[in-house]
């Protein structure tokens, strides 16, 4: 279950965007760009599915934005796992997002914000309840190195700067299973 939970955390942090600082050695960080113009309070709900090595398991996380400085912030995560008919649920976890990085995320082009390997790009409105939210959407093919080896993922991400975090939606599939990631709620505070 450990490398499920590993996979599902690559999956998140390639959902994000980045792009490069003007001029600086240092990137911009995408997650606290796609935090930062919220209020405290602000949150929103994902849930995964994930099948590998023919198990299956859910996870449902709860992100949710504590402060806001000009420099970094704090999002605190809590989630619950659901595996071979338990619930799992871990102690929430603070932490700080940088505003800045020193290289972009893995998984992303520093220059583009692109997905590495992306394939295919447009836009489309995704449902999350019953607000809609104008998505750009990448569909990308890259090599993911893994503990049985090296191995080729297909999937799409839909991102949306109107969503705290920016993650609307995420399908991605390997020869070891698949993954979908897709938020359920989105509580913003005025």
């Amino acid at each position: 279950m450990t490398k499920l939970i590993k996979f599902a955390a690559f999956a998140v942090a390639v959902a994000l965007t980045a792009t490069a600082a003007r001029g600086e050695d240092k990137v911009e960080n995408p997650e606290f760009k796609g935090w930062s113009k919220f209020k405290a309070g602000t949150s929103v709900v994902l849930k995964m599915s994930t099948e590998a090595g023919g198990q299956k398991f859910e996870a449902t996380m709860t992100n949710k934005l504590l402060e806001v400085k000009d420099d970094k912030l704090v999002v605190e995560t809590e989630s619950v796992t659901k595996f071979n008919g338990m619930d799992i649920k871990a102690p929430a976890q603070k932490r700080d997002v940088a505003k800045t990085l020193d290289k972009a995320p893995m998984g992303f082009d520093a220059k583009t914000g692109k997905p590495e390997g992306t394939t295919e790009e447009g836009k489309e409105k995704v449902k999350i309840g019953g607000t809609e939210y104008e998505c750009k959407w990448y569909k990308f093919k890259s090599k993911q190195k893994l503990p049985t080896g090296e191995e080729e993922v297909e999937g799409q991400i839909w991102m949306s700067d109107d969503v705290p975090g920016t993650m609307v939606k995420m399908t991605s599939k390997m020869k070891a299973g698949g993954m979908t990631l897709e938020a359920t709620e989105v509580t913003i505070k005025k």
